[in-house]
């Protein structure tokens, strides 16, 4: 991408709404949108967005611009890292198998970037476990963000699939090996509105798990266990369902265009988790060990007993979706899953 008329023809194709949406929150004000200003500290709103022209422009602090500015300013970019950016999501298509497929980019859905309150008024146990979100930060710019880094995920995806970063997750002074940083995954039950919170994983970053088991947990629950999933962008649009074990399996697979949800565990499944797969494809794609295949059978008899039937996405052998996202990378992955899914649109 050189010249003028691609940087214009690529600029057309972002729906600028989308891309500030997943940052601010933004409301309709007659043909523009109005929210808070990202790039400084206000408390009446003074930043507009016009979709029709594709542009941005803030009263308060007078930063302005397109979505290539946009880009560069929320995320620190250079012109050509911001371009690079914007072109793999929303540029021409991105092939998988140049003798027989391609990827076009979607737009992705504006999402709201943080931990949202429970759907019904809070008992004292929700209380309890909806405080413990209190303190929960941006993924960019933290530890959250160098982890996910090391894990092939884009803090940017993470974000727009509403996910934190809490500097001491489920601290409880009695239990020493708690309090410690984790990226935070929001659980929702969709039958409950796309915003209805039911509980949280705390996913803990440190490696402490990894020298001591016993002691040290490698994940933490806030809230009921088996009533929410994790869902990343348009997962719950596509006429097929993706069904994965943990939030980090499903993000690897939305990472290479294929959306997909997380159950959190192989056995503790939402009882509401039928009703989502209705009318739809079903794949379950959890880990190919003793208790994702257990979980396998669990889940694919249940939806049997619905009338659903299921098929099963399995990963290599001793390997799970997020190894195979950093072992083999993007491309390839998206060349092998082409075979199921060879009209999934890459959406971010």
């Amino acid at each position: 991408m050189n010249t003028s008329t691609d940087i214009a023809a690529l600029k057309n194709r972002i729906p600028i709404l989308s891309l500030i949406g997943q940052g601010v929150t933004l409301k309709q004000d007659g043909r523009e949108w109005l929210g808070l200003c990202p790039f400084h500290q206000e408390n009446t709103p003074s930043f507009r967005v016009n979709p029709d022209k594709g542009e941005f422009h803030c009263f308060g602090c007078g930063k302005g611009g397109d979505a290539i500015s946009y880009t560069q300013l929320a995320h620190n970019m250079t012109f050509p890292e911001a371009l690079h950016y914007l072109q793999e999501r929303w540029g021409s298509a991105a092939t998988i198998d140049t003798n027989t497929s391609s990827m076009s980019h979607a737009n992705p859905s504006p999402l709201p970037t943080g931990p949202q309150r429970p759907a019904t008024d809070a008992s004292p146990a929700q209380a309890d476990w909806t405080q413990r979100l209190r303190g929960g930060q941006e993924i960019a710019g933290t530890p959250g963000e160098d982890y996910l880094r090391t894990r092939s995920i884009s803090s940017l995806f993470a974000t727009a699939s509403r996910m934190r970063y809490h500097p001491r997750w489920f601290a409880k002074p009695e239990k020493r090996w708690y309090g410690r940083p984790a990226i935070i995954y929001p659980l929702i039950d969709p039958t409950r509105g796309k915003d209805a919170l039911v509980a949280a994983e705390g996913r803990y970053i440190d490696g402490k798990e990894k020298t001591d088991k016993t002691k040290y947990h490698k994940a933490q629950i806030a809230g009921p266990k088996g009533a929410g999933i994790f869902i990343t962008p348009e997962a719950l649009t596509q006429t097929f369902l993706i069904i994965t074990e943990g939030p980090i399996d499903a993000l690897s697979l939305a990472e290479c265009g294929i959306p997909a949800i997380a159950t959190c565990s192989a056995q503790n499944q939402p009882p509401f988790l039928a009703a989502l797969c209705r009318g739809k494809t079903v794949w379950t794609a959890f880990d190919p060990d003793t208790a994702g295949s257990n979980g396998t059978q669990t889940l694919a008899a249940t939806l049997a007993t619905a009338g659903i039937q299921s098929h099963y996405l399995r990963p290599p052998e001793g390997m799970d979706w997020n190894d195979c996202l950093c072992v083999y990378g993007r491309r390839a992955m998206q060349s092998a899953l082409a075979e199921h899914f060879p009209n999934i649109r890459v959406i971010m």
